[in-house]
């Protein structure tokens, strides 16, 4: 009987350890949880302060027909980012592109180089071995 109080009481210890440790890692996601609803709606009124800012400031850019804005031209815009981007960048130090000073038209496609080169190549590299004869 005294064994069977004593495997009580510490099985009663050892629940009671879960239960606190339960709770702890309860408030613990709690807490997070607020601080991330608090952080979603900060966030929120940021972007909404920002889009009305921006609202403010330009007028409604232009669209296209598939909905998408116009990029506004180089020519006008005195924007550092879009003359940047309208430049092409330079060729690689040494390749023959640079050394000629002419652009290559070759596309940075990893697909269009691989079908390019597969062209010049034969369909199947096991046919030149089919028109072989095997000894026996």
């Amino acid at each position: 009987a005294k064994k069977d109080a004593k495997q009580q009481k510490g099985l009663l210890a050892i629940a009671k350890k879960q239960l606190a440790t339960r709770e702890a890692e309860r408030a613990k996601a709690a807490q997070e949880l607020q601080e991330s609803v608090a952080e979603a709606e900060e966030t929120k009124k940021e972007l909404e302060d920002v889009e009305a800012g921006l609202a403010r400031e330009s007028p409604p850019a232009a669209t296209t027909a598939n909905g998408f804005p116009l990029a506004p031209s180089p020519a006008l815009s005195g924007d550092s980012t879009t003359l940047a981007a309208a430049k092409p960048l330079p060729g690689t130090p040494g390749s023959p592109s640079s050394i000629n000073g002419l652009a290559s038209p070759k596309s940075n496609n990893p697909f269009e180089r691989f079908a390019a080169g597969s062209a010049s190549r034969s369909q199947s590299p096991f046919l030149p071995l089919a028109n072989t004869s095997i000894p026996t």
